[in-house]
């Protein structure tokens, strides 16, 4: 049986004091990844959005057509 005590569990990992050492440096690379994320997600948006338009102008005219002959 293996027992967990205060000092067991707060034990950092290998190289887990290295990582804590800098955390100026750990803050640097977490807002480039956040901002990369944001890119990447706006880059999302943005191809839905063209997308969406496309859709609108090539393909819903024809169907509100279509649909009112249908409706005659």
């Amino acid at each position: 049986m293996v027992m967990t005590t205060c000092v067991t569990a707060v034990r950092s990992p290998p190289g887990g004091d290295q990582a804590v050492e800098n955390p100026s440096q750990l803050i640097v690379e977490l807002r480039d990844a956040t901002r990369m994320g944001l890119r990447f997600a706006r880059q999302g948006v943005e191809r839905i959005a063209k997308v969406v338009k496309e859709y609108c102008v090539e393909f819903e005219p024809p169907m509100v057509l279509a649909t009112a002959r249908i409706a005659r």
